[in-house]
């Protein structure tokens, strides 16, 4: 029989699609041939299983009981918010495995809960409002989304959403229905792929609201017009010691503003602000670890005005897929998936520190355009460029962009000496590969 010790140099890393897994597997590999993990064994959800449509999270938890109790794995990784919510149902069925409980690694999920539960305690909210699109009423008028006059425009997004989906700005009646008629058409897409794992994981006494279509109105901040940026702030919680990891400048272009388009990394903020940020880090983290959250990334993407003012747009309670591979190389001790097996074996890492001379930049291949994958990617040239993190399609794959976010045709992540030198890479490998540049948000900027 495996002993413990043993187990725990046996990994599961679970990610909610294929393309994911294969970041993973190419980062991992990268490392051992850098002469890491040599002692430890990786196991990839995909080597296993395919994931079927429509999505079903307790189908992958259920085959990850069986790799776990076949394999002897003794440390489970999950990918992204989908394989993060299973990474926490796999825990809360394990004693022996680390991370975070089910309540917790929801209350993230949820956005809702997000912000009544954790941003609220630690004062950093939007205004903000709340209504299930399964009961709104659309042959309102003059709909009042925030509970007071003139409170248009307002920022709608599912609660439940996940990678920007659905996301849309109501500046009239006419598009807050039309933004909620969008939500409700996908609803049981939004919800239904976690129905099962929270009917059996979660208190729903305690969260009565969890399988209703909720969708959040939120003050909209105009970052083009307003003094204010956006940066996503990553730290992990290991035994109940929070560790700040690294903060980054999000990326908007003014054609499309609403729409996330990646981040750069170091922060090129003062470090005064930086460590005014790290407070407020502290501050919801430590409200979040009352509700389980431990032995996690914990990603908190945060409003920066010119006032010093902060207040929270949303959290993520799991590791960005991205991520890995930049923070390994501008960091030093950066690398999440070491930092994962330091936690699984009691052992809390310590806070990395930068690298001299690297920048790291993660970027989205968008389009707002309609058709086929093949219409807007040259696919013959994606093997020229190291630099792709993920591209998951086939050359027929429908692109139907969806509210604010888009289609997200790939992903790049680039390493160079410079901010400067990163973004001048990202243009060159996106006017090489976009067909139709004139879709991209990043166009024409």
């Amino acid at each position: 029989m495996t002993n413990i010790r043993d187990r725990s140099r046996n990994i599961l890393i679970v990610a909610p699609d294929k393309a994911l897994d294969l970041v993973l597997k190419k980062h991992v590999k990268t490392k051992k041939q850098r002469g890491c993990f040599e002692n430890d064994e990786f196991y990839f959800y995909f080597d296993f299983y395919a994931v079927e449509t429509p999505l079903d999270l307790g189908i992958i938890y259920s085959n990850c009981c069986v790799i776990i109790d076949r394999e002897s794995i003794g440390c489970v990784i999950g990918i992204a918010d989908l394989g993060g919510i299973v990474q926490a149902a796999l825990v809360a069925t394990y004693p022996h495995l680390t991370g975070p409980s089910f309540e917790g690694s929801y209350v993230c999920l949820n956005k809702y809960y997000t912000r009544q539960l954790v941003g609220s305690k630690a004062s950093v909210n939007v205004a903000y409002d709340c209504t299930d699109v399964t009961r709104f009423d659309f042959a309102k008028k003059n709909h009042t989304p925030l509970s007071a006059n003139n409170s248009f425009p307002v920022f709608v997004k599912p609660a439940m959403g996940t990678a920007s989906c659905l996301v849309g700005v109501a500046r009239e009646d006419e598009s807050l229905r039309n933004q909620m008629k969008l939500i409700k058409n996908d609803v049981n897409g939004i919800i239904g792929p976690f129905r099962g794992l929270i009917e059996q994981f979660l208190d729903l006494k305690k969260y009565p609201q969890a399988l209703d279509g909720l969708v959040m109105l939120e003050q909209y901040i105009d970052i083009i017009q307003e003094p204010v940026s956006i940066h996503g702030v990553d730290g992990l919680v290991s035994h109940g010691k929070i560790v700040p990891w690294a903060i980054g400048d999000n990326i908007y272009w003014p054609h499309r503003p609403q729409c996330f388009q990646g981040c750069g990394f170091p922060s090129a903020l003062s470090r005064y602000t930086q460590e005014e940020i790290w407070k407020v880090f502290h501050a919801l983290v430590e409200n979040l670890n009352k509700f389980g959250f431990d032995n996690e990334f914990v990603d908190v993407e945060l409003f920066v005005f010119r006032d010093g003012t902060f207040k929270l747009m949303e959290i993520n309670g799991r590791a960005f897929p991205f991520m890995f591979k930049i923070y390994d190389e501008i960091l030093n001790k950066g690398d999440m998936t070491e930092a994962y097996l330091s936690v699984n074996r009691g052992i809390t890492p310590e806070q990395p520190t930068l690298k001299p001379n690297q920048f790291g930049l993660y970027a989205f291949l968008s389009t707002f355009g309609s058709g086929k994958v093949g219409d807007f990617i040259n696919i013959d040239k994606l093997a020229d460029y190291s630099d792709i993190s993920r591209f998951g399609f086939e050359v027929e794959s429908p692109v139907e962009p969806k509210g604010e976010s888009g289609f997200t045709l790939g992903y790049l992540s680039i390493i160079d000496v410079s901010y400067e030198a990163c973004l001048e890479k990202m243009h060159s490998i996106k006017t090489d590969l976009l067909k139709q540049p004139e879709f991209s948000p990043w166009w024409n900027n």
